[in-house]
């Protein structure tokens, strides 16, 4: 399976791109799916548009981005609608947004080649941190380009919690618990990175992504891995077949 980029949602009407991506996964069943977007700075219709999407398209999935329009995943507006998706225990794949505060990134790319990264990180941990995972464990979190630096940071975010009350309010065990349950595409394409994260959290929470159409690249960092052949295949495909449940 690889990672597409058609999503679609009604949050600001019909669009091309939505009618596209559902006419895809029905001429390609058990190959593609359809993920929704949802309208998430208005949280009842982020709710209706959840039942719509599940119900009446048959979609598998949310995606996210990093922060919404500035608001961090954790805000507590949200909370329903994490409770909703836990619920109806939906895979959710986050993609990240440029942060809001960019100062420091000017020139060289450094928004797309750092601030990406980032925000995928600061998303995670706030997500980690603030509980949301302790109070909703049943729902799949798939972060983009294997984590950013989460998975590296892991050992900081366990001392914050041994050390600071604040680490430690809303959770009750180690940062790096939690993230050993979530999900982390292949997308930093490096096999170094890619055998950390294997070291870390295991070849069942490994997903293959191509960062298409941004990125070139074929599945040989996947494959190179010195790993088990059948570790290559849950992170090739079977992983990704079990939690959209083809």
């Amino acid at each position: 399976m690889r990672w597409r980029s058609g999503f679609g949602s009604k949050a600001n009407g019909s669009s091309a791109s939505h009618y596209v991506s559902l006419r895809d996964c029905s001429r390609c069943p058990g190959g593609l799916v359809g993920l929704a977007s949802l309208p998430l700075k208005d949280i009842e219709a982020s709710l209706g548009e959840l039942d719509r999407c599940v119900n009446e398209l048959g979609m598998k999935g949310v995606t996210i981005g990093s922060n919404i329009d500035g608001l961090q995943l954790d805000d507590p507006r949200f909370e329903p609608i994490w409770a909703k998706i836990n619920t109806l225990r939906l895979p959710v794949f986050e993609h990240p947004m440029l942060p809001r505060n960019s100062a420091g990134l000017e020139g060289f790319e450094l928004p797309l080649r750092l601030g990406l990264i980032f925000d995928t990180t600061l998303a995670a941990t706030r997500l980690i941190y603030s509980g949301i995972f302790e109070r909703y464990p049943d729902f799949p979190y798939i972060t983009a380009h294997t984590g950013g630096a989460l998975l590296m940071a892991l050992e900081r975010l366990d001392n914050g919690y041994r050390l600071f009350p604040d680490c430690r309010r809303y959770i009750s065990k180690l940062p790096s618990e939690y993230a050993k349950r979530l999900y982390y595409d292949t997308t930093v394409f490096d096999q170094n990175a890619l055998t950390l994260a294997f070291n870390a959290v295991g070849s069942q929470q490994l997903l293959f992504g191509t960062d298409d159409p941004f990125i070139n690249a074929d599945t040989s960092h996947v494959t190179k891995l010195p790993v088990p052949a059948a570790d290559k295949k849950l992170i090739l495909g079977a992983n990704a077949v079990r939690i959209f449940g083809f």
